[in-house]
């Protein structure tokens, strides 16, 4: 569950972005934004980790990167049109909704009976990091036409 955790916190800068581009009906960047960090994550952050020491992965491991590389798969098939609707991105919402809730199952399970606690330091911490997360993806977005304009892209 940490990994989940620690993988959603990470992707917060990426999922303001997107919708902020969205908003502002910029979908190549939008996509290319999402897209182009799965792969830089993919192949530059896991690339250099198992260079420096190999990377041995569990079985709950292996079947999450399945798990998610078919819903890459699904993403890749509806999109085939150039066009991801508001039911597809519900779908693949439903379906990353559906991973996280069989995840938090297995975690309950293992960890049923420890005392967990949350300080609400903690909880007020996250929603004002997640706000200033939010600011700079919207200065990131609002930047675009001007960076894309003088670097001739």
């Amino acid at each position: 569950m940490g990994a989940i955790l620690a993988s959603i916190a990470t992707t917060l800068p990426e999922i303001s972005v997107s919708i902020i581009s969205s908003f502002q009906g910029k979908g190549s960047l939008a996509l290319g934004n999402a897209l182009g960090s799965v792969l830089f994550n993919i192949a530059v952050i896991l690339g250099i980790s198992s260079v420096f020491r190999p990377i041995k992965v569990d079985d709950k491991g292996w079947r999450n990167a399945l798990f998610l590389l078919i819903l890459s798969g699904i993403l890749g098939l509806m999109a085939l049109n150039k066009y991801l609707s508001r039911w597809e991105g519900l779908v693949l919402i439903i379906l990353y909704g559906i991973f996280l809730k069989r995840s938090i199952e297995k975690e309950e399970i293992y960890h049923q009976g420890k005392e967990r606690k949350i300080v609400l330091m903690d909880i007020a911490y996250v929603f004002i990091m997640g706000g200033v997360v939010v600011l700079g993806s919207k200065f990131l977005v609002d930047s675009d036409d001007y960076w894309t304009y003088n670097c001739g892209f």
